[in-house]
């Protein structure tokens, strides 16, 4: 695992950047008619495309600099670049944005409510350039074992599953699953004898999007019994 400082700098940045994002976003919210729900996305569809573009970008090259800062303090020998993340897909984004803004068709909008989902989206799919940079440089790096989740103080019962008490994940398929809001992060090993992750915490991570509902349905509640027999003391 990287060390402490190189992990508390990198989340020092992404959380700048988020911030950033978010900041810019709502000063776009504020110039909007609320009360015309199509014309509002059809104005910010294209917003937080430019903004998980040009955040997400950033946060990869913090990552890319975090993953060969912490290889080189792990005295790991040889040369090896980093691989910068591209950003989220376009319908990735797009319909997370029209998930957020849901509330604004309702007869008694709720306009804080949809902000607060889209920003806290936004700042996910931001976030996540600079793991799958983290994650696509560890799969591509000779020498790496894997990478690992880094949760955050009060992360919740499902982010402390996937950490899977300090687990490496070592297949190149996986993807680091998150949520709205979410704090973890990644760092990569290049320890030979690290753990692997349990094989719920595998399952867990798998993308739901492309599952039929009655699939996503089974998968979460899998998920959710793992998690309570696995963790039954945290809250979540």
């Amino acid at each position: 695992m990287a060390p402490p400082e190189l992990l508390r700098r990198r989340q020092a940045a992404d959380q700048a950047l988020v911030t950033l994002a978010i900041r810019d976003l709502t000063s776009i919210w504020r110039t909007l008619d609320l009360a015309d729900p199509d014309g509002a996305t059809s104005q910010l569809l294209p917003v937080v495309r430019d903004l998980t573009d040009a955040y997400g970008a950033a946060t990869a090259v913090v990552a890319a600099d975090f993953y060969e800062d912490a290889r080189a303090a792990a005295g790991v020998p040889g040369i090896y670049r980093a691989r910068p993340a591209p950003g989220p897909p376009t319908e990735q984004v797009d319909a997370a944005t029209r998930f957020a803004l849901t509330p604004l068709w309702s007869r008694d909008p709720r306009y804080g409510d949809a902000l607060r989902q889209l920003a806290g989206d936004t700042g996910r799919l931001i976030r996540a350039v600079g793991h799958d940079t983290v994650t696509r440089s560890a799969d591509g790096d000779p020498r790496a074992t894997g990478w690992q989740r880094i949760t955050a103080p009060g992360a919740c019962k499902f982010c402390v599953g996937l950490a899977s008490r300090g687990g490496v994940y070592k297949r190149a398929t996986v993807r680091f699953a998150s949520h709205t809001n979410c704090k973890c992060s990644t760092s990569p090993t290049w320890d030979p004898d690290a753990r692997e992750v349990a094989v719920e915490a595998y399952q867990a991570s798998a993308r739901t999007s492309r599952m039929s509902p009655e699939a996503r349905r089974a998968h979460r509640e899998n998920t959710r019994a793992w998690l309570n027999r696995d963790f039954p003391d945290h809250p979540g």
